[in-house]
């Protein structure tokens, strides 16, 4: 695959992100926390395992549509996110859920010490389950000891 084609799936992915700050939401039930945030545990252990097929059924259908296979997910995941692809440790914090949808504050850090924050979007399904449909990726400034 290009890299113009990976460039077009990260615009999608950020076009499909609603501005975080734009709308306040409200604290989804425990129930819902927890599913989602085993959905986001689950596709962060599968990039890890480099099981490409199990990561890439953790995307919601218009994700599944723009990339089409688990090939090309995991080369723009891989290329675009490395944080999220290969963490060497994460935490959850912030979760807030705006109608349909959750958005959950990931703490990422990597071999190298660094840290990103990543802000997943997930949206209910008509069955009931949580998938992922975007990631906005933040670097974090050093932390200072």
């Amino acid at each position: 695959m290009r890299i113009k084609t990976l460039l077009s799936g990260l615009l999608l992915l950020g076009m499909l992100w609603t501005n975080p700050a734009a709308a306040e939401g409200q604290a989804p039930s425990p129930v819902d926390q927890g599913a989602v945030q085993s959905v986001i545990d689950s596709q962060i252990r599968a990039f890890l395992a480099e099981d490409g097929e199990k990561a890439f059924s953790f995307a919601a259908p218009i994700i599944k549509q723009k990339f089409g296979n688990a090939s090309n997910f995991m080369r723009m995941v891989e290329i675009g996110y490395p944080p999220v692809y290969a963490p060497q440790e994460f935490s959850f914090g912030k979760v807030e859920q705006r109608g349909d949808q959750i958005v959950q504050e990931v703490l990422l850090t990597v071999p190298d010490g660094s840290q990103s924050l990543a802000l997943y979007k997930l949206q209910k399904m008509e069955d009931g389950s949580w998938k992922i449909n975007a990631v906005f990726l933040r670097e974090l400034p050093d932390q200072v000891s």
